[in-house]
């Protein structure tokens, strides 16, 4: 595969693909959609694949891919949208995602990812969808995501958040989708949140909120 230098897309989706990612993928250096997803994959993902300097879709949900989400990833410019959701990938969230300023979609739902919501991710103004659910994160929710001007879904349920919702969650005109249950966030819910105006789905159940 990696001898095909005029490849743009590599789709092998929906397939029962087994084993490592080969890193001989990384010299495709044409590539602008790469689609792996619900496979049988594993291992880490190769930092070879930060060679992709034209990549726009890197899509591997649903696999069984292991270890950390490499930071080199933060040197493909061009990358709109990165679903990694659905494996076992561990560690924290690399601050380097905030050079993707083209990104547009960041799944990482469902896997084991620790530590902070990093409030760098506030740079990525072009980002519409933010989905980290069900994950193992901790900390406050920044109170810097509230700058993410674009953003219509924000999923942060089913992980160990604490603190306050932030007020600055109202400026986010675009939401429509805020999920933020079963998590350990206290005080009160901000009256802010009645901003937001094309809001359609709030889940809020499952934390320790109390009233005035």
């Amino acid at each position: 595969v990696g001898k095909l230098q005029a490849l743009e897309i590599f789709d092998v989706a929906h397939n029962q693909l087994s084993g490592p990612i080969p890193t001989e993928v990384g010299n495709l250096r044409a590539l602008h959609s790469f689609l792996a997803d619900n496979n049988l994959l594993t291992g880490p993902i190769p930092t070879e694949l930060v060679n992709l300097q034209a990549l726009e879709t890197f899509s591997l949900w649903v696999n069984q891919l292991t270890g950390t989400i490499p930071t080199e990833l933060g040197n493909i410019r061009t990358l709109n949208s990165l679903t990694f959701g659905f494996n076992f990938l561990t560690g924290s969230i690399p601050t380097e995602l905030q050079n993707l300023k083209a990104l547009q979609l960041l799944y990482l739902s469902n896997n084991q990812l620790t530590g902070p919501i990093p409030p760098e991710l506030q740079k990525l103004q072009a980002l519409m969808g933010l989905y980290l659910d069900f994950n193992q994160l901790t900390g406050p929710i920044p109170t810097e995501l509230g700058n993410m001007k674009l953003l219509n879904s924000l999923m942060l349920a089913n992980n160990q958040l604490t603190g306050q919702i932030p007020s600055e969650l109202g400026n986010l005109q675009k939401l429509d989708i805020l999920q933020l249950e079963n998590n350990q966030l206290t005080g009160q819910i901000p009256t802010e949140v009645q901003n937001l105006e094309l809001l359609q789905s709030l889940t809020l159940d499952g934390n320790a909120f109390d009233s005035n």
